[in-house]
């Protein structure tokens, strides 16, 4: 998992690639790699990349009600 820092601070783990968006990528203190989103338009771009119908997980009742 990749982590991104939002321009608003806020970290998020992601399964997305950073190559191909506009981050910032450095290696913080605990070695980990960092990818700041420079831009909405990448925030955007990060946020669109989730497979939310693969990550969500739903109950039968959750069904029901589609």
């Amino acid at each position: 998992m990749n982590q991104y820092l939002l321009r608003d601070g806020s970290r998020v783990h992601l399964l997305t690639d950073p190559e191909g968006h506009d981050v910032l990528s450095y290696e913080a203190t605990s070695g980990r790699w960092v990818h700041a989103a420079l831009s909405v338009q990448a925030e955007k771009g990060l946020i669109r990349s989730v497979d939310f119908n693969g990550s969500v997980n739903r109950s039968q009742a959750d069904l029901d009600l589609v």
